[in-house]
């Protein structure tokens, strides 16, 4: 992980196309300003991970096997954003980050 320290209206870029600026610092609370391209996915942690667990949750009677590509995506998250989740959902997320994981390597295997 690269840290930066930065003061109120200070930027980084993330590539040629993303800049991230402070906004407001209260207390332990810090506003962020994201300007990406437009459809450019930014979400907090903990609504990435629930659009991660919806896109690789198959619907009703789907049999479908899940991309791995999604699939290591959400495995990532799951273990990136793990301090931003709430307390209750931390051990459903351990262990779907686990089955995934598991399931990674099974897929290795073949």
């Amino acid at each position: 992980m690269l840290i930066f320290t930065r003061k109120v209206g200070e930027s980084t870029s993330i590539g040629p196309e993303i800049i991230v600026q402070v906004i407001e610092i209260k207390g332990k609370q810090v506003r962020l300003g994201f300007e990406a391209p437009r459809g450019y996915p930014i979400d907090r942690c903990e609504i990435a991970v629930a659009k991660g667990i919806t896109h690789i949750t198959p619907g009703r009677g789907e049999t479908q096997p899940i991309e791995i590509g999604r699939m290591k995506n959400l495995a990532t998250l799951l273990r990136v954003c793990r301090p931003s989740l709430p307390t209750r959902d931390l051990e459903h997320a351990d262990f779907l980050r686990l089955s995934i994981e598991s399931q990674l390597m099974e897929n290795i295997g073949k």
